[in-house]
């Protein structure tokens, strides 16, 4: 996984590779599923940001 994501970012993707639901990777991290959506967005928009990065080089 990538270096720039969080300890905690790596779990929650981790989780919805395996194939869990925004609701239980809510209550295994303690938190709401609008937490855990808005962390899924902040990754995908960073992951986007470093491949249109990579690409215009």
């Amino acid at each position: 996984m990538h270096e720039w994501l969080s300890p905690r970012e790596r779990e929650v993707v981790n989780e919805r590779l395996e194939g869990s639901t925004n609701e239980r990777i809510a209550r295994h991290q303690g938190v709401s599923v609008r937490t855990i959506e808005r962390m899924l967005e902040k990754i995908r928009e960073r992951w986007q940001t470093a491949i249109e990065s990579r690409d215009r080089r």
